[in-house]
């Protein structure tokens, strides 16, 4: 049963967080390795995927073009556009490292990503992922099939946009709603401002 929190449709057991201070602890419980699966909402503009990638310690903005962007800290940022034997060979390249997965709704519309992300979002501690084609043969170092224990965390703006696949993680994912007030955005915006002026000097 689903319930309504202003303008987003929730499933009845996720968390509504409203404070950058507790989000943060949910996104390093995720990154310490305590969460397996987590499904981050909420609407576009609070600093979701900053929020994301600084407790992961992956590098860059989301202006990057690169749409899987890595880090010395071995976590992976995949982004909606990316197409998916490059996800798979980099699903392998960083087996059992944290997978931040942004934009869900454009990876979940390409079925070769759905076939992966179906196993990778399993909750069971090793997870198979396999590529079927001829690709891997031509790609030696790339094996057809390899088994990975990543935790992973879906990045969303709304729920009801989302689709039928992609509800099917409502009864394995850990759901976590961010509806920060105007207040506590801009507050959060001013201290980004203010570490951005001190790193100029």
């Amino acid at each position: 049963m689903a319930r309504k929190n202003n303008t987003i449709e929730l499933p009845s057991d996720a968390i509504v967080v409203t404070t950058y201070a507790a989000l943060e602890r949910y996104l390093l419980k995720f990154a310490e390795g305590e969460l397996d699966l987590v499904l981050l909402l909420g609407r576009h503009g609070t600093g979701k995927t900053h929020g994301v990638k600084q407790a992961l310690g992956i590098a860059g903005t989301e202006n990057d073009e690169d749409d899987l962007a890595e880090n010395s800290f071995g976590a992976l940022y995949v982004e909606g556009h990316a197409q998916p034997y490059g996800l798979y060979v980099k699903l392998w390249e960083y087996r059992n490292c944290p997978v931040v997965i942004d934009d869900l709704d454009k990876l979940y519309a390409k079925p070769d990503c759905v076939r992966l992300l179906k196993p990778l979002c399993n909750t069971t501690p090793v997870k198979r992922l396999t590529w079927f084609t001829n690709t891997t043969h031509r790609s030696p170092d790339v094996p057809d099939s390899f088994t990975t224990t990543s935790n992973v965390i879906l990045i969303a703006n709304e729920w009801h946009t989302l689709n039928a696949n992609v509800r099917a993680l409502e009864d394995r994912a850990i759901i976590i709603c961010f509806e920060p007030s105007n207040l506590e955005v801009h507050n959060k915006v001013a201290e980004w401002f203010d570490d951005q002026e001190e790193e100029t000097w």
